[in-house]
């Protein structure tokens, strides 16, 4: 699951301008909400949710949890050491095609968008430290103007 939000987060980090992307979040913030009144639902008495997992297909059965509920639900070591195989198979080829897809991603490396790297920064004029304190040395590299002539 986290190789999938770095690449998704990634992808749009370069798809996507930050002022497109900010609105983005915002919208999953307030979509995210809905699963959470879903299972807030089950706290009130509506199972109406339990009624959708005889829906769910039996490719559940083999993410890595699915996986992992087989294993703990084995009666015999062997079939725990199959599943618990099978499962550690499954995420190290996730991981290492998901490392793939994040390479090719970033091929071009990654570019600074947001606010504060697009400002225009002026450079700013040396100061020397003498510079703040008048003298009358007359020497330009303490601060000083240059020596001052008498009229004659």
């Amino acid at each position: 699951m986290g190789t999938i939000q770095v690449l998704v987060d990634t992808g749009l980090r370069i798809a996507l301008q930050p002022p497109k992307l900010r609105n983005l979040q915002a919208v999953m913030v307030l979509l995210a909400v809905l699963p959470l009144f879903l299972v807030l639902s089950l706290a009130t008495g509506n199972l109406f949710l339990l009624d959708w997992m005889s829906l769910l297909a039996g490719w559940g059965n083999w993410l890595p949890s699915g996986l992992e509920v087989q294993a703990i639900a084995s009666n015999n070591a062997w079939s725990v050491m199959l599943w618990a195989a099978i499962m550690v198979a499954e995420v190290l080829v996730a991981v290492a095609i998901g490392s793939a897809v994040l390479q090719h991603q970033l091929r071009n490396g990654v570019v600074a968008a947001g606010v504060r790297e697009t400002v225009a920064r002026r450079r700013r004029p040396e100061r020397h430290a003498a510079s703040k304190f008048p003298t009358k040395c007359g020497n330009p590299a303490f601060g000083c103007a240059a020596p001052r002539t008498t009229p004659a």
